[in-house]
């Protein structure tokens, strides 16, 4: 290139570069617009927080394994978050126990249930990870912070976590529900099945709900009980106070 081309390359490359690139933006906008026109508007998805503050109140009852003692106390410094952070051990304390020992942590997983149904109240959480053992105590945590977790809409957040595979087929196919004292049952007769089974229930997705499973150590009076209470059809789900008058009949 001699010097006269590169005078004249030096003169006109600045303009044509902006006439270019002045080009190039209009007909992306153009662009733009015709697309904008053709599809629906893309819905801008909520951009989770590090934390989900919101407090709620919510109840525990506290049970002696051994004497009488009861205590039911309000707590409102839980938040949605405390539904993934498992406090109890039911399965873990049910380890080595003998038989009578496992009934007597059953018979307290279903009074605690009772005393919440007594008030008016629905746990709407049970699994073993809702119940602690600690020094001669049973303790079920967080009543009512499931129901919290639906009245907020928080589905996708509360679905998270160890319990789905405690709730019954019916629950799990909707989106929101009010929790009801028959979830509660037909959890608390799985939370019993996994503590003689010494594991959590297998969560299937076949259309078919196969039959419930008897756990081998669980004696046949106790495996009345908790079938009868893993129908699928909540309607028919007895009551806890019911169970409770059942299993204190073999106890």
């Amino acid at each position: 290139m001699n010097a006269a081309n590169i005078a004249i390359f030096l003169v006109f490359m600045p303009p044509l570069a902006f006439i270019a690139e002045r080009f190039i933006r209009e007909q992306a906008e153009s662009l733009g617009s015709v697309i904008a026109a053709i599809l629906p508007p893309i819905p801008m998805l909520p951009v989770p927080s590090e934390s989900r503050p919101m407090p709620v109140s919510v109840v525990d009852v506290k049970l002696s394994l051994s004497a009488g003692h009861t205590k039911v106390s309000e707590h409102s410094d839980r938040t949605l978050e405390d539904i993934n952070r498992p406090k109890g051990n039911a399965l873990e304390a049910s380890e080595g126990t003998s038989p009578q020992e496992k009934l007597i942590l059953v018979l307290k997983m279903a009074e605690s249930i009772q005393i919440l149904h007594s008030l008016k109240l629905v746990h709407g959480n049970i699994f073993p990870g809702a119940f602690r053992v600690e020094d001669e105590y049973l303790t079920l945590f967080d009543a009512t912070l499931y129901a919290a977790a639906q009245a907020a809409k928080e589905v996708e957040f509360i679905r998270m976590g160890y319990s789905h595979q405690y709730k019954a087929r019916a629950e799990l196919a909707q989106e929101t529900f009010t929790p009801a004292e028959a979830m509660d049952v037909f959890c608390w007769a799985k939370t019993v099945t996994a503590v003689y089974a010494g594991s959590h229930p297998t969560l299937t997705f076949s259309k078919s709900i196969p039959p419930p499973i008897r756990p081998q150590e669980m004696p046949d009076a106790l495996w009345h009980i908790v079938h009868e209470c893993l129908t699928e059809d909540l309607s028919n789900i007895p009551s806890m106070d019911e169970i409770v008058i059942k299993l204190n009949a073999i106890m």
